[in-house]
C-alpha cells in the first residue's frame, strides 16, 4: 500500500482544522480548551453510576467478609515438607 505525500498533508491539515474547530468551542463553553488542564470531564448514565456502585460495595463487603491470609498454614499444616529434616536413608 502506497500513502503519497499528497495524503498525508491533507490529513494534517483536517486534523489540524478540526483541533483548531474543537478549542474555539471549548472557548465559546468557557472551559480552558487546553490540554494543560489533565482534566476530562465523563457523562456517566444513571444505570453506569449504579452498576459502579454496586460493584465497589461487592468488593468492599467480599473483602470484609473474607480477608487475605498471608502466610498462614497451609492444607499440610504450619510445617513443610522441607522442614521435617532429611528423610531416612537405609544404612
Amino acid at each position: 500500500m502506497v500513502i503519497t505525500g499528497y495524503q498525508v498533508q491533507s490529513v494534517l491539515r483536517t486534523y489540524t482544522r478540526e483541533l483548531k474547530k474543537s478549542k474555539l468551542l471549548a472557548q465559546e463553553n468557557g472551559e480552558s480548551g487546553s490540554s494543560e488542564s489533565g482534566a476530562t470531564k465523563v457523562a456517566i448514565s444513571s444505570e453506569g453510576k449504579r452498576k459502579l456502585i454496586m460493584d465497589r460495595l461487592t468488593s468492599q463487603i467480599l473483602a470484609n467478609m473474607c480477608p487475605k491470609q498471608d502466610n498462614e498454614a497451609g492444607p499440610a499444616g504450619s510445617q513443610s515438607a522441607s522442614s521435617n529434616g532429611p528423610v531416612a536413608e537405609g544404612k
